[in-house]
């Protein structure tokens, strides 16, 4: 009977002591939790049952939705219910809600109805206007539009696969980052955005495209990081952003032609540059890197260049503004590379001279990662080229995806070229990793 007692004396304390947290200290514990299982610790004490309802975190993702659905007779349930579920939430949650997460894809949608449309309406209209982050990724068969200027203390915003309700009065002197995904940009939205979000630091259109392949000015007089990844825009100029240090690039769709100087005032700012499309964005930028100061009294800012998408195959066709952009870049500290050619691919032998790097001396690079997505040696061919122009290089990360890679031949090749790295540089630390 004592040790009853003793053991339920011992499973009370420890629930007490849980109890007893600081509820900031609580809501960190279930901060990765499910929405659902969240609610459930209401019913687990009296300490315990208003701290779903003051949660600053209310995420209805694609993973909230399958774990309530699997809760419901039979998996039986549909979006109008999960909605209609998340409004019963948010008009019992009582405390400041900082972050609010809406997403529902196409996939969980039979038809589009207009009930079904209404209830987003319905459910972003409940939503607490003190809220700080927002993240919205509705897919319907018309994109919904989202009405965002009753937020005004927003920090975050992320919209995707929707469209914006325009307001030329809305102002967000909060928002520091937004990122806007795959949907139809209004030809007034954001223009200014010094005026209408004026702290931005963070800016990222992918897969956006422009009414009428729009020109686009970008004023961001604080902004620091810009991604424009495989959008459709006849032209984008900067004004304004001398704080601008990142960018990221994909050009693919972009339709410059003449006005090609779009990134012109950008680039010898830079401190980080992401191409994630070389074949298709280095013809754009090279323009633009010509005019870059190029003597050793002022040497590129540039410390981090990250180059995806090289297919060797057409070496010809980008290598003399891969050389003009390395030239440019003697203040590279980290250079990643990743090569996409494939076996099927042929790399004539006459080709070979032009991966030599003419007067190109990276003397200040540490850190080079190359990254072999496909199973051709050529991109070895080009480690192999680079070589001479890296005399301090620290660290070295080989990545592969391929699994000939694990072949005698191959990787007996792999190991000859790391080994001239080891010999120019003793000190190297030499990594390898699989994609």
């Amino acid at each position: 009977m004592s040790s009853r007692k003793s053991i339920k004396l011992e499973r009370t304390t420890g629930e007490d002591r849980i109890s007893e947290l600081h509820p900031d200290l609580k809501h960190l514990i279930l901060k990765d939790f499910p929405v659902e299982e969240i609610a459930r610790t209401s019913v687990l004490s009296t300490q315990w049952r208003h701290i779903f309802r003051n949660h600053p975190d209310l995420i209805f993702d694609h993973i909230a939705y399958y774990y309530w659905l699997k809760k419901q007779p039979f998996n039986n349930g549909t979006v109008v219910e999960f909605l209609k579920t998340i409004k019963r939430i948010l008009s019992t949650h009582t405390g400041l809600l900082d972050q609010f997460v809406l997403y529902v894809v196409h996939t969980q949608i039979s038809r589009n109805t207009l009930s079904l449309v209404d209830l987003f309406d319905q459910v972003m209209s409940i939503v607490p206007t003190t809220i700080t982050k927002l993240r919205v990724n509705i897919q319907v068969n018309e994109p919904y539009a989202v009405t965002i200027t009753q937020f005004p203390e927003l920090t975050y915003l992320e919209i995707y696969c929707c469209s914006l309700k325009y307001h030329p009065t809305m102002t967000f002197l909060k928002l520091t980052r937004l990122h806007l995904y795959a949907l139809s940009v209004p030809h007034n939205l954001f223009q200014p955005l010094s005026r209408i979000a004026p702290n931005l630091e963070r800016l990222s259109f992918w897969c956006c495209v422009w009414p009428d392949g729009d020109t686009v000015t970008i004023d961001a007089p604080r902004l620091k990081e810009f991604v424009m990844d495989n959008c459709r825009l006849r032209h984008c100029s900067f004004s304004e952003t001398t704080s601008l240090s990142s960018v990221t690039l994909n050009l693919k769709h972009h339709q410059l032609n003449n006005n090609s100087d779009g990134f012109r005032h950008v680039l010898p700012n830079l401190t980080s540059l992401e191409i994630l499309e070389m074949t298709s964005t280095i013809g754009v930028l090279a323009p633009c890197l010509k005019p870059i100061e190029f003597s050793e009294c002022k040497p590129w800012a540039l410390k981090k260049l990250t180059l995806h998408g090289l297919r060797l195959t057409r070496l010809s066709s980008f290598m003399p503004e891969l050389i003009l952009l390395l030239k440019r870049a003697k203040n590279l500290e980290e250079l990643s590379i990743s090569d996409y050619s494939t076996e099927s691919d042929e790399l004539h032998h006459d080709n070979f001279d032009k991966f030599i790097f003419k007067d190109v001396t990276l003397d200040r690079l540490g850190r080079l990662s190359f990254v072999l997505l496909g199973e051709s040696y050529h991109g070895l061919q080009l480690l192999r080229s680079i070589r001479p122009c890296l005399p301090v290089l620290i660290n070295l990360n080989i990545g592969y995806s391929s699994t000939k890679l694990d072949s005698t031949e191959q990787e007996r090749v792999v190991v000859d070229c790391v080994s001239e790295f080891c010999s120019a540089s003793p000190n190297v630390k030499v990594t390898y990793f699989r994609i």
